[in-house]
């Protein structure tokens, strides 16, 4: 155990570029959406998972869209990829004159006017060199083929390095913040942010990184959090869970001072 170091960073993805193929005049005033076209920022490489200092898309990515006339969400599945720029489509195209798009695409979430609801979980996958796929929540609003989409929520990287097996890995606030659970983000907002609802069972205090991750002892693992903006008063604590010459032990470390987890510039 004496050989694992921790190093604490946040960093923040300005989640960029959507541009899109066929708005389709409706009645002379609605336009149907037939596809979408995402690429990269020149400033972010953009999307949903990390690679290297770049975001990128993956195979089974979707995405949901609704407009100004309907709240009904429409799914946009990932068909295609070339480079940093993927294709959506969609069998049920949306109509209207100002989109909303979301990302990952959830079939349970709800509209509001302009604010989507959905749960950021509790439970996040191990990833190397990346946050777990499909997780990071994206948002962007257009009134033509064209969508910039910017990360709502900020990322917490965690470095190791020692002998331990990692099982797992969870983060908390030193004075109770919620860090997961049912939430909203205002996609009309020019700096939309996604907000917990509230307490009782819609939000948690932990977020649990699982995984099966082995450490090495001269080069450090990233491990991802993400997390809703918000200001860590006290800051966070961290409980490592793994084993050590076969013997399961438990780590716990602790920022001293406060954290601000943002997610845009």
């Amino acid at each position: 155990m004496k050989h694992i170091t921790l190093f604490l960073g946040i960093f923040l993805l300005l989640l960029a570029g959507c541009q899109q193929d066929d708005l389709v005049s409706f009645k002379d005033q609605d336009k149907s959406l037939k596809s979408v076209r995402a690429t990269t920022s020149s400033v972010v490489k953009s999307r949903t998972s990390l690679s290297g200092n770049s975001v990128i898309w993956e195979n089974g990515d979707a995405i949901g869209i609704f407009s100004d006339v309907s709240d009904s969400i429409a799914r946009y599945d990932l068909t295609g990829m070339s480079g940093d720029e993927a294709q959506f489509e969609s069998s049920k195209p949306v109509r209207g004159n100002t989109f909303y798009a979301f990302y990952p695409y959830a079939a349970d979430a709800m509209i509001s006017g302009t604010n989507v609801s959905f749960r950021l979980p509790a439970e996040q996958s191990f990833n190397f060199d990346s946050f777990a796929s499909g997780v990071c929540p994206m948002v962007a609003q257009s009134t033509t083929n064209s969508f910039r989409f910017l990360q709502v929520c900020g990322l917490v990287r965690l470095n190791l390095k020692g002998n331990m097996n990692i099982q797992s890995i969870s983060l908390s606030g030193k004075n109770g913040e919620a860090v997961a659970g049912l939430g909203s983000v205002n996609i009309a907002s020019d700096a939309p942010e996604f907000r917990l609802s509230g307490g009782g069972q819609e939000s948690y205090g932990e977020i649990v990184l699982q995984g099966n991750v082995t450490l090495s002892p001269s080069q450090t693992t990233s491990f991802y959090f993400v997390v809703p903006p918000q200001v860590f008063s006290k800051g966070m604590t961290f409980k490592i869970t793994g084993t050590v010459n076969g013997q399961q032990q438990t780590l716990t470390k602790a920022t001293e001072r406060s954290i601000t987890v943002a997610a845009l510039l």
